[in-house]
């Protein structure tokens, strides 16, 4: 059986087809740019391609076969109509009259009634054919194997016989549901699996009839299909040696082929040495130098519509590691000792992934970098050479004895390289210019060689392993150019997008050709020649001895890798670079003198705090001289950093880090501060502009929130954050001081005003992730609209901190956005601990605790403020509509929380979006103090009662829930209802005499949904009242008692209640109706 070993990594295209990502780390593709059908399992897709190469079946024009779907018993016609080569016969009975039910306008018609005609297909006692109706499984089969003829054959009740007998052919195995309707997959399987039975045909005619099988095949027969596959090897008694051999494909043999061509070696399959087209759905390079099956359609195109390797030949994926000769390692490529082509049979390699050692011939067939060689010697002895210190990708066909019958070994490792005839690169690009077909690369250099020649005809393009044109390649891609045969003129351009993002865990140099970076658990290995950059590419250094310490700091650095064709680094960028690495600050905290350091806090203009310890050679004044050289002692350092907000203390700084992303550096800034308040910095705040007088504000300005108490002793700025403009520049009760710099705004620092602060939102934390961006992933309230939504969010910080401050998945948590966007992990709040988590265990309960509290304690004042929380609740819920959810307080009485539609309801059990409350529902509900509103903003859904009972038992899901609510919360009071429950004048009561005798009393009138409604009244001294009370639903009600007719006007009481509302009382009189 045919082996594709795909030791380490292989690619997932033969090696002829580009270079191979043989052994290279799993990365991430930076893009994709294209939108696919649905994916199918190799098997089904190999039969969809051959069906539809064969004209059988068809897509539906996105590439999409719908093969979950079902079909038809017109379209199933249609394919079986195709496979017994009736397709013309269709045209000529379109308008034959078979089926009451099919009609000659009918697209299948024509279809239907060749089918028929050949017995393929019958209708229905009434007639019909019942076209639309699904095919089942049972009717499939029936009609294929009568497509084959095998029906005289069949004994037994319809469908089992059938069904067996498809068994036996080996059309369908396990039809389990016979009278289901059949998926078009399956129909596509059962129908290939039809194409290479042999036929049954009637061989007597007249009283003596008999039925033999034939040699041929639906294919060969009336498909006019030249099959030579396994199948046929056996029955020709043939071996797999002699199905064709692949000699010539596109990508060696450009311009001799085109791209869909492919030159087999047939003589002992009687094919002669042919080239032939290809279906489009094969791509002829990946069967390089192979034996393989094929069905070959017998047209005016000889197309080739499937091609499969041999099963008897194995074929390896790999990469060189060792060459043998006689036995001995060969070393630093020399291969003196080997002469000629007899030698080939001492000669050994060892293949890097799987381990194995494998022998070649004096008939191996030989091909580097996409040049055969017709002196294999000679092609080896240039490989060995060549791959001396490197692991070239390699295809190695083996023979029946286990020895090399070809290999194809392709250079995809090797740097700047520009040897005319073998190979150029790799280089990563740094511009595609598709009109003069040139290719500039980063660093410097280009290639044009390319500008002569005609693409298609001259050069193929190949990007991330499929076809592609030059105008296809991007920045930043790494590429090779090869030389189809060795010819100068026919060219090949194989280029990868591989992107791999993320910190680097670890660093190793070992030499010049092994080195490695650790990002997670994946190892990338870079030699001498690869490049970086720390300046977003601006500059690019290539990596050697003499530069190894332009990266030996990388730990801890967020980076880019760019990968060749091979796995390997080829380019290394800090997507920080080292101007991210400093940025402007101010300070929060007071220096503290702890013996040889200073230690103190800082924000960032981005909001971030951290935290500073270093000495006085780190510390620098405005002019650039370091506080050491400077002779600062301990007092005039705390005087310099010391947090306030006076126009001549007011200090802004510049801070460094270095590449673990701790303080190395801090510089106070020289500045020039320009003060205004109120109406004067109204009048110089331009919002549409962004312009501060006559200065600009850019994405570089720092805006910093000072409006915070300076607590004393030490000194520290209290809440400090950061702000955008147009949050700032129409409020007019704020001191706000600015420094301006080339005409620019530098920073803007606000001392006084209130409302600066981000709002606070609130969520429950699903999960959070480390990379390129360190995210989190909440399910809160939309910004804008109603309900709750998963986000993922950045962070402003290492994830891991997260972790740091106690919070955990399933915590409901209030947090703010900086300026970026970005989560501010120091911000973030645990409101709800383990939300998701609500039980009881030996007896203490645990999970859904208010800011954490084990104790179940209503949570203090401070607690909210520091939330920013309004009000929070808790409550079992006892019923729910859109404007309230009632529950049960304390004493035992309704209460209720009212919501609104942007109410966000927050499922916090499972920790997933929500959008209601159910009866017995543990709920929390939040406030905040951006909303001032009387509804509260969140829902969170902590467990239900009737669960607790099942999953705790009835005693402890009580003990839960009493700890639960005995939290209590701070709570707004619930808006009194002032507006009367009963709409007095809409009150209307008459009374309809019914024969002179009794009355019918009715009292109608408007009230608030719920009210209870109960009517009263006397006649002739007796009281008459409705027996159950009336209740108000939507917003109206209506009272009817019967009772004695009266010549009196006869009055009557209404009285209406309604819980948490006081009882209301109405006096009025019947109207007699005429």
């Amino acid at each position: 059986m045919k082996k594709v070993v795909n030791s380490v990594l292989a690619s997932a295209l033969a090696l002829t087809v580009a270079p191979m990502v043989v052994g290279a780390e799993e990365a991430a593709q930076t893009e994709n740019t294209q939108t696919e059908a649905p994916k199918m399992d190799a098997e089904l897709q190999k039969v969809v391609n051959r069906l539809n190469a064969l004209g059988v079946v068809q897509g539906y024009g996105d590439g999409d076969f719908k093969v979950d779907q079902t079909i038809n018993r017109a379209e199933f016609a249609t394919l079986i109509t195709r496979i017994r080569g009736l397709e013309q016969g269709a045209k000529f009975a379109q308008y034959q009259s078979t089926f009451t039910d099919v009609n000659s306008s009918d697209w299948f018609a024509g279809f239907v009634n060749v089918a028929s005609g050949q017995e393929i297909i019958k209708g229905f006692p009434d007639k019909s054919f019942k076209p639309k109706n699904d095919v089942t499984y049972a009717e499939a089969v029936t009609m294929l194997i009568r497509a084959l003829g095998y029906e005289p054959s069949v004994k037994g009740v319809w469908p089992n016989n059938m069904i067996a007998k498809a068994s036996e052919l080996n059309i369908a195995k396990s039809i389990t549901a016979p009278n289901n309707a059949a998926t078009r997959g399956d129909i596509f399987k059962m129908i290939d699996n039809a194409l290479r039975v042999k036929l049954m045909e009637q061989q007597d005619f007249g009283v003596n009839f008999n039925f033999q099988i034939t040699n041929e095949t639906l294919l060969t027969r009336y498909m006019k299909v030249k099959v030579r596959d396994m199948e046929w090897a056996k029955d020709e008694k043939n071996g797999s040696e002699d199905l064709p051999l692949v000699t010539n494909v596109p990508v060696i043999g450009l311009g001799t082929l085109k791209a869909n061509e492919v030159t087999l070696n047939g003589k002992n399959a009687g094919l002669g040495t042919t080239t032939y087209k290809v279906a489009e759905s094969i791509n002829p390079n990946e069967f390089a130098g192979q034996h393989v099956q094929v069905w070959i359609k017998d047209d005016k195109e000889n197309t080739i519509v499937w091609m499969e390797g041999s099963d008897d030949e194995e074929v390896i994926m790999d990469r060189l590691s060792t060459f043998y000769f006689n036995d001995r390692e060969i070393k630093d490529g020399k291969t003196d000792d080997i002469k000629k082509d007899s030698d080939l049979e001492d000669l050994e390699i060892e293949l890097d992934g799987n381990g194995k050692t494998y022998r070649f011939t004096k008939d191996t067939q030989v091909t580097y970098n996409f040049k055969p060689y017709s002196d294999a010697t000679k092609g080896l002895k240039e490989i060995i050479s060549a791959n001396d210190g490197y692991t070239f990708s390699a295809k190695v066909v083996l023979d029946d004895k286990g020895d090399i019958s070809y290999i194809h070994v392709i250079d995809d490792q090797t740097l700047n390289k520009s040897k005319e005839g073998e190979k150029y690169g790799s280089k990563v690009i740094e511009k595609i210019d598709a009109d003069k077909k040139k290719i500039s690369n980063l660093g410097g250099g280009s290639f044009s060689k390319l500008e002569d020649l005609d693409e298609g005809k001259d050069f193929l393009v190949f990007r991330d392993n499929k076809p592609a044109k030059l105008a296809d390649l991007k920045p930043m891609d790494v590429y090779s150019i090869y030389y189809a045969d060795g010819k100068k003129e026919k060219l090949l351009v194989f280029a990868t997008s591989t992107v791999v993002e993320g910190k680097v865990d670890k660093i190793t140099m070992r030499s010049e050709t092994d080195n490695r970076i650790v990002i997670g658990d994946k190892t990338y290995r870079f030699r001498s020649g690869a490049t970086y950059s720390d300046n977003q590419n601006k500059d690019v250094k290539e990596l050697n001895a003499d530069t190894w310490d332009k990266i030996k700091d990388l730990t801890g650095e967020d980076v880019k890798l760019y990968l060749d064709a091979s796995g390997r680094i080829r380019h290394i960028e800090t997507t920080d670079g080292i101007d991210s690495r400093r940025f402007k600050a101010i300070l929060t905290t007071t220096a503290v003198d702890r013996g040889s350091k200073y230690t103190f806090s800082v924000m960032s203009q981005k909001g971030k705090t951290y935290d500073v310890e270093l000495t006085k050679k780190d510390l620098y004044d405005t002019d650039g001289k370091s506080f050491d050289k400077k002779g600062y002692g301990s007092t005039q350092i705390k005087n310099l950093l010391t947090p306030s907000k006076d126009k001549s203390d007011l200090k802004l700084l510049e801070v460094s880090l270095d590449s673990k992303g701790e303080v190395e550096k801090v510089k106070i800034v020289k500045t020039s501060l320009i003060e205004k308040q109120g109406t004067a910095w109204l009048n110089v705040a331009d919002k549409e502009d962004e312009m501060v007088d006559k200065y600009e504000v850019t994405s570089d300005t720092a805006i910093f929130d000072m409006t915070g108490e300076l607590s004393k002793d030490p000194v520290e700025l209290k809440k400090p954050g950061v702000a955008k403009f147009k949050d700032i520049a129409e409020k007019k009760d704020l001191k706000v001081f600015y420094t301006v710099e080339d005409n620019e705004v530098d920073a803007i620092f606000v001392v006084e005003g209130k409302g600066l602060a981000s709002k606070m939102f609130y969520g429950q934390v699903k999960d959070w992730s480390r990379g390129t961006d360190d995210t989190i992933t909440l399910i809160t309230k939309e910004e804008e609209g109603s309900g709750s939504k998963e986000k993922t969010i950045k962070l402003d910080d290492d994830a891991r901190n997260i972790s740091d401050q106690g919070i955990k998945r399933g915590d409901i948590v209030a947090y703010r956005l900086n300026s970026e966007g970005e989560v501010v992990i120091d911000d973030m709040i645990v409101v709800v601990k383990a939300a998701n988590d609500l039980s009881i265990s030996r007896d203490k309960v645990t999970g859904a605790a208010l800011f954490g509290n084990e104790k179940y304690e209503v949570p203090s004042a401070s607690d909210l403020e520091d939330a920013e929380i309004d009000s929070i609740g808790v409550a079992v819920v006892e019923k729910a509509t859109s404007s309230k959810i009632t529950y049960l307080d304390k004493d035992g009485k309704e209460a209720y929380y009212p919501v609104k539609s942007k109410t966000a309801y927050v499922n916090a059990k499972d920790i997933e979006e929500g959008d209601s409350v159910d009866e017995g529902d543990l709920i929390v509900v939040i406030d905040s103090m951006e909303d001032k509103g009387t509804a509260y903003d969140y829902v969170f859904v902590i467990h239900n009662e009737d669960d607790l009972k099942r999953q705790e038992g009835k005693d402890d899901a009580k003990k839960i829930i009493d700890a639960f609510l005995k939290q209590g919360g701070i709570e707004k009071e619930p808006p009194v209802d002032t507006d009367p429950i009963i709409d007095k004048s809409s009150l209307d009561a008459t009374v309809e005499v019914k024969m002179e005798v009794f009355g019918v009393y009715t009292v109608t009138g408007k009230a608030v949904d719920g009210t209870e409604v109960t009517v009263k009244f006397t006649v002739d001294g007796e009281e008459y009242t409705n027996d159950k009370a009336v209740v108000a639903k939507d917003g109206t009600f209506k009272v009817q008692i019967a009772g004695p007719a009266s010549s009196e006007d006869v009055e009557y009481t209404l009285e209406a209640t309604k819980s948490g509302r006081d009882k209301e009382s109405y006096k009025g009189t019947f109207k007699k109706k005429n």
